[in-house]
């Protein structure tokens, strides 16, 4: 039987893996497949994972990068971990699509952020074709809401958060809501809050149904 790897980036806050395997185990029950948790960085590798794995029987593995802007880890570190484990293992091994910000999860956010201006608050990246991605999605939203919404980097990117807050303000005249647009807590989800002070902050997405939704229908689009 087909089983489902989750793979994060990993943090040094052990709040961000007890969280991830929350996800897993939503994802295990909503698609019913056994599910794992995989990271980049500060926790068991794929790799181990696998090896685990493919011990305990497992012919066919379904990948699904938890990440929600297609930037250098997408393209770069998770190919090359998947690479690895194609050559390492005698196992089928399936990359699905990335995580992202599909509408669904917009919508059951926006359902919790209260009226007027917005920022979206994002882990941050250079990379030109995701800030992009991210200037889209703010224009999404802000047709959705029929308020402005800005994108502010809490670690690297054009703009942090405290200046998209300064701008979206200033322009506007109100206080702005902040999306932590995360997905686990942590080091950055630690930081747009204090950049947002005593503003609204959400939750990170980790615990969201259409989170988990979003993740089986990666699985099933990958196993089509």
């Amino acid at each position: 039987m087909t089983e489902v790897v989750l793979l994060a980036h990993g943090s040094p806050d052990a709040r961000a893996g007890v969280a991830t395997q929350v996800l897993a185990e939503a994802v295990a029950q909503e698609s019913g497949l056994m599910t794992n948790c995989a990271f980049l960085d500060y926790g068991v590798t794929l790799h181990e994972v696998l090896t685990d794995r493919a011990a305990a029987g497992c012919t066919e593995v379904v990948v699904v990068p938890l990440f929600l802007s297609a930037a250098f880890h997408v393209k770069v570190d998770v190919p090359a971990a998947i690479e690895e484990a194609r050559s390492s293992f005698d196992l089928t091994i399936h990359l699905a699509a990335h995580l992202g910000i599909d509408d669904a999860v917009v919508e059951a956010v926006n359902s919790q952020v209260p009226e007027g201006p917005l920022v979206i608050a994002v882990a941050g990246t250079r990379d030109a074709q995701a800030q992009d991605d991210l200037e889209a999605l703010a224009n999404r939203w802000s047709a959705l809401r029929g308020e402005p919404v800005a994108v502010g980097h809490a670690s690297m990117g054009p703009k942090n958060v405290a200046a998209a807050l300064a701008e979206v303000e200033g322009l506007h005249g109100r206080q702005a809501g902040v999306v932590a647009m995360v997905l686990f807590p942590g080091v950055l989800p630690d930081r747009i809050n204090d950049d947002a002070g005593e503003r609204f902050v959400s939750e990170p997405l980790y615990m969201l149904p259409a989170i988990a939704e979003s993740v089986v229908g990666r699985v099933r689009a990958t196993q089509v």
